[in-house]
């Protein structure tokens, strides 16, 4: 009988208070969010390669994966998850793509799972930081120790347009800090973010957690628009 009622009220709530699909507009049945089943089964993924990184800097990540290929469809759900409130696409995709680079993180053990930081005033813009809940869902489901605020971020490091390469370089080496060196002395940590491009910004976030005594730093994006070539 209760299942018939709550059939019923969900029926009641999808006609009144119907959901969209964010990808075709379709309408969406009660028990899916944000995009169809349809929609779904044509995201690019692309878990089963190793990254490179294009920063000139010394390298400090000892992986980095993602999810999926920067399509066109990708791009505007990360848009939203971004900015417009939607922080639980980050743990929708992640969902989607978590099923086939398990067995790849299970031979890299993860400790701790480390969202990588906005700055304060970004933070304050935004309201939030988009990778919070995808890091929350995938320490849950790996079974490590989510870890928010292992590393401070203290330089706004989107301001570099105006920098010359090396000043880039010099910029991003003082970007964070770690407030609590203890707890990462020997970890293995896991940082994740929205989209890798140069791998700049993870990569000086790798180098002070390598620096204060991490054992091992990866990195795992929703995204990266690079193509797919391997680390050997």
């Amino acid at each position: 009988m209760h299942f018939l009622v709550q059939r019923m009220t969900n029926a009641f709530l999808d006609l009144i208070f119907p959901d969209f699909c964010l990808l075709c507009d379709g309408k969406l049945p009660y028990d899916e969010t944000d995009f169809c089943l349809s929609c779904a089964s044509m995201l690019p993924l692309r878990p089963d390669i190793n990254m490179t990184l294009s920063t000139p800097d010394e390298i400090f990540l000892d992986n980095s994966w993602s999810f999926f290929d920067f399509d066109k469809n990708i791009q505007s759900l990360i848009h939203r998850l971004k900015y417009s409130q939607r922080e639980r696409l980050g743990v929708r995709l992640s969902q989607l793509g978590l099923d086939s680079l398990k067995d790849i993180i299970k031979n890299n053990p993860i400790d701790m799972i480390l969202p990588i930081p906005l700055h304060s005033r970004k933070f304050r813009e935004r309201g939030y930081n988009q990778v919070d809940k995808m890091g929350k869902f995938l320490a849950q489901e790996l079974g490590a120790k989510f870890s928010p605020k292992l590393v401070k971020r203290q330089k706004d490091t989107s301001t570099q347009t105006k920098l010359n390469r090396e000043e880039r370089k010099n910029n991003m080496k003082s970007a964070f800090r770690v407030p609590n060196v203890r707890r990462i002395k020997d970890a293995s940590i896991l940082l994740v973010d929205d989209v890798l491009t140069t791998g700049a910004t993870a990569n000086a976030c790798a180098r002070i957690l390598k620096n204060e005594g991490a054992k091992k730093v990866s990195l795992l994006t929703l995204a990266t628009p690079q193509q797919k070539t391997i680390i050997q």
